[in-house]
């Protein structure tokens, strides 16, 4: 059995409930959301990390101190960029041509 997952969007596709749609995103705004909310963390923790370690430098634990700067600035960085990079991958919908009680299908 096939599932189903609901997501509630604007339609600017005309679709009537049980129709089947496709939602589909541009993939410049996908790609420039993922480098943001991946790329952003990933820098934050090098930066941490090194940050850290350089700080650390000729003490035992400067390892440790470094694993603990990069977390600490990943973590910092996360609810930062949910809060202030409005970053948006604007789905659109497209109506298909066949609905789901569609009788004149091939597959009946």
């Amino acid at each position: 059995m096939r599932s189903f997952t609901r997501i509630d969007l604007p339609s600017n596709a005309d679709a009537r409930v049980g129709e089947r749609v496709r939602v589909g995103v541009m993939a410049s705004r996908l790609a420039a959301a993922a480098a943001v909310h991946y790329g952003i963390p990933l820098l934050a923790f090098l930066s941490g990390a090194s940050l850290a370690h350089g700080l650390s430098a000729g003490f035992a634990g400067q390892d440790l101190a470094a694993l603990a700067g990069g977390l600490a600035a990943f973590a910092l960085s996360v609810p930062l960029i949910h809060r202030f990079v409005p970053i948006s991958v604007n789905p659109r919908i497209e109506r298909l041509s066949c609905t789901t009680d569609d009788t004149t299908s091939s597959n009946s």
